[in-house]
């Protein structure tokens, strides 16, 4: 596994070794997208991101959603392509076929 360095960071300093790890962009996340994310009681979208909310995520979530402006007010995107800046994590919960996601993006 490779070690991530994080810029600024000494590495001789960093004897315990908590640079930033290759796993932690699934396991510790800064920036999350929820592609399907909505406001629809008892939904999967809904579910994730008021999760994310109510934890002690503390990262940016970015909810996606073509046909809301906002969810749990929270601005939403109308595709992964418009979200300002590249998510650690996309979350998926809405079938395949709806979404499409760049290179820029993955």
């Amino acid at each position: 596994m490779d070690i991530v360095v994080t810029p600024g960071l000494d590495p001789a300093h960093d004897v315990l070794h908590y640079g930033r790890q290759a796993l932690d962009a699934i396991f510790a996340p800064k920036s999350v997208a929820v592609i399907g994310a909505t406001e629809t009681p008892g939904s999967v979208g809904r579910t994730i991101v008021w999760n994310l909310l109510s934890s002690t995520f503390g990262g940016t979530i970015y909810p996606v959603n073509p046909k809301r402006p906002s969810i749990l007010g929270i601005k939403a995107y109308p595709s992964l392509s418009a979200v300002p800046e590249v998510v650690d994590l996309i979350v998926v919960v809405t079938p395949a076929a709806t979404i499409q996601i760049g290179r820029a993006h993955v």
